[in-house]
């Protein structure tokens, strides 16, 4: 069993305000260094390596870093600049999928490794233009043989799965919207969640606002919103539950609720006054990591939330919005419960620069308890 905390590249910070501790990656490689998008996870399943984003400010690319614990070294890798938070890594190996333009690419995680090939997106569909994302987040099939897709070039947007084995891929629907944020079911490889969002439309520029935030595609069949009869702009930020019953999602301004997606229904898990940004939960849905970004205040938080009592700790309290970074990097904590939930993995700012950090769960629970 590995423990970032145990590794020489960590350095422990107290907050002043909760007591909570977290050890943050303060001996990197990049001036810039991400956790993941909360939907994919920094770590492999066996917590030997961490991969998180690079990043050399003014420049906008990001690539990817390594840290290995079991030999505690930490390496940088150039050439793997990615779009959009497309990096995913295999819990098995270790191995990081990322796109490169309108080509999937993996790393190994050894430090003398190279990126090789793995696929591409048809002709056919790409037609020479250059593409807004093919994945805006990794997500494997449940049999390990695919990813899903959610490839947009300005208005055209294509939904479906691309083979790891360099097989043909399949468009299950061309949709007529802007849809992104797609992931395949935890257990059911006929079965995507997408969403539609606001964008500025690239031939004309300005905002094209919309209705239905939430929608679920099945092999085979036609998308479909979750919930066609009322308007959903506030929902967003959405995820599976592991045991795919639910699909989850924050809604802005009052709180964390959740959904099953053959019966649509709105649950309130947590609703709450904080201006909460985006959550995450863990394999049993007990647990609620998530952080306060908003654009009024003037500094971000992480609150941890023990569903079973209601009580709750905040992680962070205050981290600051370092400028020349929050702006031009998607630049938010996204905690994420990691390792068997043993860890929440987020982004920190507290040194005014982004950094990786981790937090134990348990001492959370035991300072809750008390």
């Amino acid at each position: 069993m590995f423990h970032p905390e145990k590794s020489k590249h960590f350095t422990r910070h107290r907050d002043p305000e909760s007591g909570v501790e977290s050890w943050i990656l303060t001996d990197g490689v990049a001036p810039y260094q991400q956790a993941f998008y909360f939907v994919n996870d920094s770590f492999s399943g066996d917590g030997r390596y961490l991969w998180f984003y690079c990043g050399f400010p003014p420049s906008q690319a990001l690539c990817l870093g390594l840290l290995d614990l079991e030999s505690d070294r930490i390496g940088i890798f150039p050439e793997t600049q990615f779009l959009d938070a497309s990096p995913a890594v295999r819990p098995e190996t270790g191995e990081v999928f990322f796109f490169s333009g309108c080509e999937l690419w993996k790393l190994a995680p050894r430090f003398d490794a190279r990126p090789e090939f793995v696929n591409r997106l048809p002709e056919e569909i790409v037609r020479g233009r250059r593409p807004v994302r093919i994945a805006t987040h990794i997500t494997f099939s449940p049999n390990g043989r695919t990813i899903c897709i959610d490839a947009g070039f300005g208005r055209d947007c294509f939904l479906g799965e691309m083979p790891l084995d360099g097989g043909e891929c399949e468009i299950w629907e061309h949709i007529g919207f802007y849809a992104n944020h797609a992931q395949f079911s935890p257990v059911d490889p006929d079965r995507i969640l997408f969403a539609q969002d606001g964008y500025n439309d690239p031939v004309e520029g300005g905002m094209i606002p919309y209705r239905q935030r939430l929608w679920t595609i099945r092999r085979g069949g036609r998308a479909q919103a979750l919930f066609p009869d009322i308007d959903t702009p506030k929902h967003g930020h959405e995820w599976w539950s592991a045991d795919g019953r639910f699909i989850w999602f924050v809604h802005y301004g009052e709180g964390t609720f959740k959904t099953p997606p053959d019966n649509p229904e709105i649950i309130r898990v947590r609703p709450t006054s904080w201006p909460i940004s985006h959550s995450h939960c863990s394999r049993d849905q007990s647990l609620l990591a998530t952080d306060i970004c908003c654009n009024e205040w003037d500094h971000m938080s992480v609150l941890f939330t023990d569903l079973k009592t209601g009580r709750e700790i905040f992680v962070v309290r205050r981290m600051p919005k370092p400028a020349g970074i929050t702006g031009r990097y998607h630049c938010h904590p996204h905690p994420r419960f990691t390792l068997s939930d043993r860890y929440v993995v987020y982004t920190t700012t507290l040194r005014n620069r982004a950094d990786v950090a981790v937090t134990p769960v348990e001492p959370l629970l035991e300072t809750l308890r008390k």
